[in-house]
């Protein structure tokens, strides 16, 4: 029972946090880049950052493996 509640939080917050990359990413983009005639640099930058963050989540979802090397020396 331990187990399976501790994954269902797991899943649920892998989900909400999901949610949230692809809530902010479509804010970034629909508020801040659209209204403007052009897109800067660092709004390009943002939306790459953000599609990184989207991939770790999916990777993290289908491997259970976090996407990111830590070298420890």
């Amino acid at each position: 029972m331990g187990d399976l509640a501790v994954e269902a939080f797991h899943v649920l917050g892998l989900f909400v946090i999901g949610g949230t990359i692809v809530w902010s990413a479509a804010h970034a983009y629909l508020v801040d880049i659209m209204q403007k005639p052009y897109a800067s640099l660092d709004d390009i930058l943002l939306l790459f950052i953000y599609l990184e963050l989207g991939a770790m989540v999916g990777i993290f979802f289908r491997t259970h493996r976090l996407p990111v090397i830590l070298k420890i020396s």
